[in-house]
């Protein structure tokens, strides 16, 4: 019998690890992850894996976790701030359900000083 996997999200923030091929214009940044896993130590150990080579903006970065604001069960019952944000979200936790893939909300990046 094979135990059912919850989609769980996370908040994260991130900075960018040095790439020799391209230099960063920012610092790092927090972004919303959605990802079926067993248990949340699963959960964020995919993440992990997923930001350290991802394609933003046609460019491979490696991500390093700064922190894990939280990692939880996706509550589908969850009101965002707009119909909008309520539907984007609902799309991406769809996705979510039906991948093994870790799905990212939109990145938001912090500007070097």
């Amino acid at each position: 019998m094979t135990a059912e996997l919850d989609v769980y999200w996370s908040s994260v923030e991130f900075h960018f690890a040095a790439n020799p091929d391209h230099e960063n214009t920012h610092k790092g940044g927090f972004v919303y992850c959605f990802v079926r896993a067993f248990d949340a130590r699963t959960a964020i150990q995919k993440i992990e894996e997923a930001m350290e080579e991802i394609e933003l903006d046609g460019i491979t970065q490696n991500l390093m976790i700064l922190k894990v604001d939280f990692i939880q069960v996706y509550d589908e019952d969850t009101d965002w701030e707009t119909k909008e944000q309520n539907e984007i979200i609902d799309e991406i936790v769809l996705l979510a359900k039906n991948s093994d893939e870790v799905i990212f909300d939109v990145f938001h990046l912090y500007e070097e000083e």
